[in-house]
């Protein structure tokens, strides 16, 4: 299992991953996205959505459908937070579905 931000060249497979499931598609110019790999593969994203200086909210957590069960998910959350931390944010919202 790892993490990556993604690249302007991953937003495609990003936004199609979300169209699939209805979810808002990300604009890379205000995110912060994360993409989780297993076993070389895409397995799942996630984002940080630039609210202000000092306000992110974490959302857009997906775990594709065969690679669920792998704790992916919460190393996913756990990097978000990092990542967000790392940027300087002081407060993370996130509003589950």
């Amino acid at each position: 299992m790892s993490l990556k931000r993604a690249s302007r060249k991953d937003i495609e497979w990003v936004n199609n991953q979300y169209k699939e499931i209805g979810f808002v598609e990300s604009n890379f110019d205000n995110e912060i996205i994360v993409i989780v790999e297993h076993e070389g593969n895409c397995a799942g994203l996630g984002r940080i959505v630039n609210l202000n200086n000092n306000e992110a909210e974490m959302g857009g957590i997906y775990i594709l459908d065969k690679y669920r069960g792998l704790t992916l998910a919460r190393k996913l959350v756990e990097g978000l937070i990092d990542t967000a931390r790392l940027e300087g944010y002081k407060t993370i919202y996130c509003l589950p579905f």
